[in-house]
């Protein structure tokens, strides 16, 4: 009996733990402004950072993706901020190439592989 009592207790401390923490901050499309530069967490000598890949989003909505890791490749077009729906998180959208929004203090990126941990972290 004692452990059946024990469940509901335990629910309510763990709603009021979540509601501790409070909602998130939503993403600006401000906050996104700036240039990113290409990490990857593969070990040595395995790594995968093209220092030269960089990724710009303008206040104006433009982009230019350089991405010299590719054969010299070069994009620009528009990019968007999509908000998130129910639990997903925001997404930068550059043209129909989606990036979710990982922002941990002050260090904002633009994931491009969870697994993989591979990522566009924006310069200061």
């Amino acid at each position: 009996m004692r452990v059946l009592g024990l469940v509901p207790m335990s629910l309510i401390a763990a709603c009021c733990l979540t509601a501790c923490a409070g909602p998130v901050a939503p993403v600006t499309r401000s906050a996104l402004v700036g240039t990113y530069t290409y990490h990857s967490e593969d070990p040595e000598p395995n790594r995968r950072d093209f220092k030269w890949d960089r990724l710009t989003l303008a206040a104006d909505g433009k982009y230019r993706l350089s991405q010299t890791g590719k054969a010299g490749i070069e994009r620009t077009g528009m990019w968007k901020l999509m908000t998130p729906e129910r639990l997903n998180p925001e997404e930068v959208l550059l043209d129909t190439d989606g990036y979710p929004v990982v922002i941990s203090g002050r260090e904002v990126r633009l994931m491009i592989d969870y697994d993989l941990g591979i990522w566009l972290a924006k310069v200061e």
